[in-house]
Order: C-alpha cells, then sequence, then structure tokens
C-alpha cells in the first residue's frame, strides 16, 4: 500500500486524528485550581454563578467573550469567578484579585458582603472606591434585548 502525503490527507480529513510534533494545549490541573478564568490583566474581577460548570457554559462564556471584545479586551484583562463553585466574601476577593471594577452576573451583593452598598441592576455603583456593576444572568441577557442595552449602558460608563 503506498503512503499518502500530507496533503492528500488534509484534503480526506478534515480534522487532524494525530499531528506529530504539534500538542493540544490542554488545560492543566494547576489552571483548573486556581478557582478563575483569565489573568486579570486590568484588574477587572466578574463573579457568575454555574453550580453545574467550572467557570461558564460554553454558550455563556462564548457571550461574555463578545462582550469583552465589544469592551476591547479579552479574558487575559479580567479574572472570572465562579462563586457557585469557589464561594467567597467581597473582601477576600479584594484581597486576592485587587480589581478596580466589579461585574456581577446574576450574583447578590448583599450575600457577597456588601451588606451597607445599595446595588442596583444595571446602574454603576461604588463600594470602597470601586467601581461595582451588577446585572442579570448572561442567560437572561443574551434573551432579553432590553437587559442587553440596559447591560450595554452600563458597561459603557464603567469602561468607556
Amino acid at each position: 500500500m503506498e503512503k499518502l502525503s500530507q496533503e492528500a490527507l488534509a484534503l480526506i480529513f478534515n480534522e487532524p486524528i494525530y499531528a506529530l510534533g504539534k500538542k493540544k494545549k490542554e488545560t492543566s490541573e494547576a489552571e483548573d485550581n486556581k478557582g478563575y478564568l483569565g489573568e486579570n490583566g486590568k484588574k477587572v474581577l466578574i463573579l457568575v454563578s454555574y453550580p453545574n460548570a467550572l467557570h461558564l457554559p460554553t454558550k455563556e462564556l462564548a457571550l461574555l467573550e463578545n462582550i469583552l471584545k465589544a469592551l476591547q479586551m479579552g479574558l487575559q484583562d479580567v479574572a472570572v469567578v465562579n462563586l457557585a463553585k469557589n464561594k467567597k466574601t467581597y473582601q477576600e476577593l479584594e484581597v486576592e484579585f485587587q480589581f478596580e471594577k466589579l461585574v456581577l452576573f446574576n450574583v447578590n451583593a448583599f450575600e457577597l458582603g456588601l451588606k451597607d452598598v445599595k446595588v442596583n441592576l444595571y446602574e454603576l455603583n461604588l463600594a470602597s472606591g470601586k467601581q461595582i456593576l451588577s446585572s442579570d444572568s448572561l442567560e437572561k441577557i443574551s434573551a432579553d434585548f432590553n437587559k442587553k442595552k440596559a447591560l450595554w449602558a452600563g458597561l459603557q460608563r464603567m469602561f468607556l
């Protein structure tokens, strides 16, 4: 049997079966254990609550990445913490992430430990010198044009 060239195989198979010399980037156990997604380059903390996902479900992650892209940012600029998997108080998060801006997606500010601060949905709020924007869940936002509009207005006040 004759050997097929790599070009011929590329025409036959759309997806690589096995590529010599190339390693698929795998999420290391250390990355999964750090408890958040992203690199926090711009000191922006995003809090979500998804009991059935390590960080975010795929659809919601795609939406969040699109939101960040519209703000000319990416995951390297933020830290995304799933409080359903990584329960922390506001004070603990302040110490760990030293954030300047906080975005809450379906996270109750009072339960987080912001008992003395009134945090209104889609309005820019302040607590201990930090900007806070509270929002509905990413699922609700993706399904409701008015919520998208309200979120975008709040994000513009915060970032642009």
